[in-house]
């Protein structure tokens, strides 16, 4: 009995030994040449600010209201705003603590933006659209004198509406082979 369980639970960890990450290396039936999607490779911009270094993003969703009533469930036609958190580096005040600074002396500046994820060459394989977005938190990082390691910033924006584009370069390889 336990020379079978310790095989089992070998065979089960070269199972899972041999198949780490090796869907995205396998081609994709009907498709011209498999596009591979990092998420460690990828630029972020809103309009009028020049491109700035990101380390994360976190909070990509698109998620609409739910409506109980009844005991039936109901969706309403409205999205819920995302909530966006972008991570960096601290670094000085920059252009996006100046967009922050506008918020906080009311100003409504909302700006579209886009994520964009990059292939291992450096072409666009997805975009992400952002729209009407505006930083209403900025966290500092902790700091903590025994703690060698970099120091990062978060900031938080709100969108209206978050939704993935095809990139130009995407459209072909994803058109199906008939």
């Amino acid at each position: 009995m336990i020379l079978r369980n310790s095989i089992f639970f070998f065979a089960l960890f070269l199972l899972m030994l041999c198949s780490n990450n090796t869907y995205a290396e396998t081609p994709v039936v009907g498709r011209d040449s498999p596009v591979i999607v990092l998420k460690n490779n990828f630029r972020i911009t809103f309009s009028g600010l020049a491109e700035f270094d990101v380390v994360a993003v976190k909070g990509l969703v698109s998620e609409t209201t739910v409506e109980r009533k009844d005991l039936q469930i109901k969706s309403k036609k409205e999205l819920k705003p995302a909530h966006l958190v972008i991570v960096r580096r601290a670094q000085n005040p920059d252009i996006l603590w100046e967009w922050r600074k506008n918020i906080i002396a009311g100003k409504d500046d909302k700006r579209n933006g886009q994520i964009i994820l990059l292939d291992r060459d450096g072409n666009e394989t997805l975009k992400y659209a952002i729209y009407k977005a505006w930083p209403y938190k900025w966290i500092w990082p902790q700091l903590d004198a025994s703690d060698p390691s970099p120091a990062y910033e978060e900031i938080h924006f709100y969108a209206e509406k978050i939704e993935p584009l095809a990139a130009p370069g995407l459209r072909k390889s994803l058109q199906v082979i008939e």
